[in-house]
């Protein structure tokens, strides 16, 4: 008597083949159904099966790219110049961890893309600043995007805030680098009166910090 559901050849009923056969059940008729550790594991998406994304984990290549993409924006960022070059390396950016995470992006939101990421990067930091040692991936994954897909905002943003934190650790070029960033999101929103959020996330740290800078579009 042989297995029918062997893949290659069957086996005579208590056989060692047929004592070793994954495909055998004890008991069963007819269709055996392979033991649970051989059977195929469900897999699951990022965002996993809720309404909340779950929280990102890049591979290891893909999180050394990522770095070097992050670190790349932010030097042209503490530049201190808000140009093409800035918004091409946020572009960059933006595309790896879309492309990382399989998501499209809507090319017609691309400009408040930069702003929004931004105004996260500025908000992330403060809250580092009023919170020290604070984990990056907690601050992050409590964030909620607008125009950027939620997991492509996260992934980028954990990049730029960890270049950030390599780049400037003590709390005074922290907080430089802050009020450099929410400058520069304001200058980069293609249509401040779409994003009256960096208001208060960006415009208003400016001010408190005695830096004048307007909503105006340029």
């Amino acid at each position: 008597m042989s297995c029918p559901n062997a893949p290659k050849r069957g086996h005579r009923a208590g056989s060692q083949r047929g004592l070793e056969c994954p495909y055998c059940s004890a008991g069963s008729s007819g269709g055996a159904t392979a033991p649970a550790s051989v059977r195929s594991t469900p897999t699951t998406s990022h965002l996993g099966t809720g309404a909340t994304p779950s929280r990102y984990v890049p591979s290891t290549l893909a999180s050394a790219e990522l770095t070097k993409l992050g670190e790349q924006a932010l030097g042209i960022l503490l530049t201190g110049t808000a140009d093409k070059r800035l918004e091409q390396a946020l572009n960059v950016l933006i595309d790896a961890a879309a492309e990382e995470e399989g998501t499209p992006l809507d090319g017609s939101l691309r400009g408040h893309y930069w702003c929004e990421l931004l105004e996260q990067a500025a908000v992330s930091i403060q809250e580092l600043l009023a919170v020290p040692g604070a984990a990056v991936d907690a601050i992050v994954d409590q964030l909620t995007a607008h125009w950027l897909p939620q997991v492509v905002m996260r992934v980028a943003l954990k990049s730029l805030l960890n270049a950030a934190i390599s780049t400037c650790p003590g709390i005074a070029s922290l907080t430089t680098l802050h009020l450099q960033i929410a400058a520069t999101a304001i200058s980069l929103c293609p249509k401040p009166e779409q994003h009256p959020s960096l208001n208060a996330t960006c415009a208003a740290p400016l001010t408190k910090a005695g830096i004048s800078h307007s909503l105006a579009s340029t």
